[in-house]
This record gives structure tokens, C-alpha cells and sequence, in this order.
């Protein structure tokens, strides 16, 4: 608990940026420059430029505030990684994971970072089987 979630990401991949200039909050905000590589790089072209247009900017706050409560340590997790994400990356992924000490199950999926948009039934599936449901 405590932990910072930036220390997980590291270095941001090449194609986010700090946007310290674009936003009144402190701290700043990160973008992707190319939101269809780094978000949708396993969609259609036609669907990678569709949402690329709603994507806005996350907070960077949002990943140097310390976690008030991991509600993994109460509450049975399952985190779906995404094998073929540009945006946080694998390996990224594995270490926040390996900082639960097994107590998160992990799926991996071979998708970008939105199997919603690229995958949805395998999703939806893995989601009602996380939740107990045979599927």
C-alpha cells in the first residue's frame, strides 16, 4: 500500500509526453501523440482512427499520488494483460502485477491496450468468467 503507481511505469514509451504546459492542474498530464498506435495498434485502421479522436490526456497525479488503499489486498483480482500493449508495456504490466505477491491472478490476452474495442467478445467472456460465470 503507500506505493506510487509511476513507479511501476518508469520512463514513459517514447510516444507519451508530459504535457506539464497543456493542463492548470499541477503536475501536468500525459497524451499519446499517436493514440492509434499506442491505444488501438492491434484494431482496424478504420477503428483505430474512430476512437483516436475521443482520446484525451491522463493525469499525471494519477500516477504520482500514493495509494490510500489496494483494495487487491481484500478483494479477489484478476488483471488481464495485454501482451501487445504500447501504451504500458508488458513488462510494465508483469511488474505491477509481481508487486501483489501472487495475490492478483493474472490473464494474458494477446491484444493492445483496448481488447474491448479489438477483441470484445473474448472480453466480454473473460470478464463473466472472472466474475464466476461458466462461460
Amino acid at each position: 500500500m503507500g506505493k506510487v503507481r509511476g513507479e511501476f511505469l518508469g520512463l514513459y514509451p517514447n510516444f507519451l509526453h508530459q504535457g506539464l504546459h497543456s493542463r492548470p492542474r499541477q503536475g501536468g498530464s500525459v497524451y499519446a501523440d499517436d493514440p492509434g498506435f499506442a491505444l488501438h495498434n492491434d484494431t482496424s485502421a478504420e477503428v483505430a482512427a474512430y476512437w483516436a479522436q475521443y482520446t484525451t490526456y491522463s493525469d499525471l497525479a494519477a500516477f504520482a499520488t500514493p495509494l490510500k488503499y489496494a483494495a487487491w489486498r481484500h478483494i479477489p483480482t484478476t488483471y488481464l494483460l495485454c501482451e501487445l500493449d504500447k501504451c504500458i508495456l508488458p513488462h510494465v504490466q508483469e511488474g505491477m502485477v509481481s508487486s501483489t505477491e501472487g495475490a492478483v491472478k493474472t490473464i494474458r490476452l494477446r491484444s493492445g491496450h483496448m481488447p474491448m474495442l479489438s477483441m470484445p467478445e473474448k472480453f466480454v467472456d473473460l470478464l463473466r468468467g472472472g466474475a464466476g460465470e461458466a462461460v
